[in-house]
């Protein structure tokens, strides 16, 4: 599986919004090996696919051992 991405992000100005976010190596890692096209737009669609999945199982998720869920999901 290989997530393309050739869409920009547009009208930065006014629809985002600079942060600076620390993210887990094996995150970044997937992203290199499974990714290919524009980062900034990968990460938000990741990022909205992750919210849409969220909403739609409708329970309240606590996350107190984020290398936990990382091992989970990349069996690390």
């Amino acid at each position: 599986m290989k997530l393309i991405v050739t869409a920009r992000l547009q009208d930065r100005a006014n629809t985002t919004k600079l942060t600076s976010v620390h993210i887990r190596n094996e995150t970044l890692e997937w992203i290199e090996n499974n990714t290919t096209g524009n980062n900034q737009a990968t990460i938000n669609y990741l990022l909205m696919r992750g919210i849409e999945s969220l909403k739609e199982e409708g329970d309240g998720v606590l996350v107190d051992d984020i290398a936990s869920v990382s091992s989970q999901i990349f069996g690390e």
